[in-house]
């Protein structure tokens, strides 16, 4: 009997596992939809309004959730480092994938270097690749997003039949 229980509590566990995996994916797929978002916003306050990079981030730094917490820090950093450099350094540190985090702090070296048109020409680059990041991750979820609990099941369902 006690050898059930423990097959059972493994089974929901793994399926809990399964729905966690689910619930990253969606988590990351809601921050790109704001950091492109956003990535719209300062394009256009660099090119139409010629708005300081600090100004822009602490305007950001109000939306809340990971986005605001992303454009506090880099708001504050610009305090004692140039704004590409805090830029950088922020990126690596949002909860992404390597390839959408280094796409994300390429911008870093043209951001307050360059004349407004050239930052939002880079900015809006980016923001198409951060456009495909979010597709192909809704794509994933939409594939395989059901199965992830599923498999999470069954993974340890296998382990309790060892166990049993």
């Amino acid at each position: 009997m006690l050898k059930l229980a423990g097959a059972a509590i493994l089974i929901l566990c793994g399926a809990m596992a399964g729905a966690a995996m689910l619930r990253e994916r969606r988590r990351s797929l809601v921050l790109l939809e704001e950091l492109k978002s956003a990535l719209g916003l300062i394009g256009g306050e660099i090119e139409l309004c010629a708005r300081p990079l600090p100004d822009i981030f602490r305007s950001l730094s109000r939306r809340g959730g990971t986005v605001g917490a992303f454009f506090f820090a880099v708001c504050e950093g610009c305090a004692q480092l140039p704004a590409g450099e805090v830029w950088q350094r922020c990126c690596g540190e949002l909860e992404l994938r390597e390839e959408e985090k280094c796409t994300l702090a390429a911008l870093g070296d043209v951001l307050g270097q360059y004349d407004g048109q050239r930052q939002a020409a880079e900015i809006e680059s980016v923001r198409r690749r951060i456009g495909e990041f979010e597709q192909r991750r809704q794509n994933e979820i939409r594939e395989k997003g059901k199965s992830w609990p599923m498999l999470g099941a069954c993974a340890a369902a296998m382990a309790a039949l060892l166990i049993i």
